[in-house]
């Protein structure tokens, strides 16, 4: 071999050395693309409503125990006031969201555009046709269940039943009232199919659905409602909430009504005042979620996902963690007080 020829292997090899490095130092993860060492994580609620201060505290102590930094933001009004919470977010002072969708259609295309600069979880109320990372909640079918189930103890032998929510426009509100409809009239463990509901008044198995009562989340016109079909139904036998304003609101309004022995109430969530009225027997019991672990477990898989240096690419309706709900009767308050107020003040400590 000459050394001319010589020469230009070598410069061939070389060459081919030093594109081979290029290309892995393009092609390999750069540690530049990681985040800081404490995620900014951003935790958006769906309102001043107590439910949302347990998120909350679930969610700094799930900041505190995996290092990251956490901003909350709480909507003082509807959905137009959350939208606007997040269209005011800086992508790029902030790595993670998480946020409970008010108007899940309405902000599909917001959330997407979140996703695709940030990391973004919903919980308690999806966007399922967003580009989320994940949803955290229960099952809305299942909870609905359980009213059904609390209905059947307070009126074993059947009677009239109102429901009281704030919208079907929530797919969780949607699935909680279908679930309940189809549980309680047909008896059966089945999930109604495309959250269809029958036309009310709606009778089977003994029980009469005489109305639902919308109010639009608002606890003035919940109360007003209540009053009407009091007065409304002679007949009535069972009030039942399934949003969590409505338990301590349907118990003041029968008792308001002097129909205390005559209607039974099945209340959803744990406000104090729901707490209460369960430890009194004004309200029959009523179903809870897991508020405290949605906000934990919403900042606990943010804190992951931001400090992965591959980046994970979202897909609409990618993930579910779904956690479990229960029924609360009378025995159970106690110990589930002091459980609740010990979380609580766990986190004001860590705020």
């Amino acid at each position: 071999m000459s050394a001319q020829r010589s020469v230009m292997w070598l410069v061939i090899m070389a060459l081919c050395v030093g594109l081979g490095y290029l290309g892995r130092s393009y092609l390999q993860p750069s540690e530049e693309k990681s985040v800081e060492a404490r995620p900014r994580l951003q935790l958006v609620v769906g309102g001043p409503d107590p439910f949302w201060q347990i998120v909350i505290a679930g969610a700094r102590d799930a900041a505190s125990r995996y290092d990251a930094d956490l901003e909350v933001s709480v909507p003082e009004g509807g959905a137009s006031s959350q939208t606007a919470i997040l269209g005011r977010i800086d992508t790029k002072a902030v790595d993670g969201v998480a946020v409970s969708s008010m108007a899940p259609a309405e902000q599909t295309r917001m959330l997407s555009r979140l996703a695709s600069e940030v990391k973004l979880v919903t919980y308690d109320n999806d966007s399922p046709q967003s580009l989320r990372h994940c949803y955290i909640g229960t099952s809305n079918y299942a909870a609905g269940k359980l009213s059904a189930e609390l209905v059947r103890e307070a009126l074993p032998d059947g009677g009239e039943v109102a429901i009281f929510l704030g919208d079907v426009d929530r797919e969780n509100a949607r699935q909680r009232r279908a679930a309940f409809m189809y549980a309680l009239l047909n008896a059966t463990d089945r999930d109604p199919e495309d959250d269809e509901t029958p036309e009310e008044p709606a009778e089977g198995n003994g029980y009469t659905i005489v109305k639902t009562y919308f109010d639009e989340s608002d606890p003035d016109k919940c109360k007003a409602n209540l009053q009407q079909a009091l007065k409304d139904h002679p007949d009535l036998k069972c009030i039942v909430g399934l949003y969590g304003y409505v338990g301590p609101l349907a118990a003041d309004a029968v008792k308001e009504a002097k129909r205390g022995g005559d209607v039974k109430v099945v209340a959803f969530d744990e406000h104090e005042g729901t707490l209460r009225g369960v430890e009194s027997g004004e309200i029959h019991g009523t179903v809870v979620q897991n508020p405290y672990q949605y906000g934990y477990e919403a900042i606990r898989l943010l804190a992951s996902l931001t400090r992965k240096i591959d980046e994970a690419v979202p897909l609409a309706g990618a993930g579910t963690m779904f956690l479990p709900c229960a029924t609360l009767h009378q025995d159970d308050v106690a110990a589930y007080r002091e459980k609740l107020n010990e979380r609580l003040k766990g986190a004001d400590k860590g705020a």
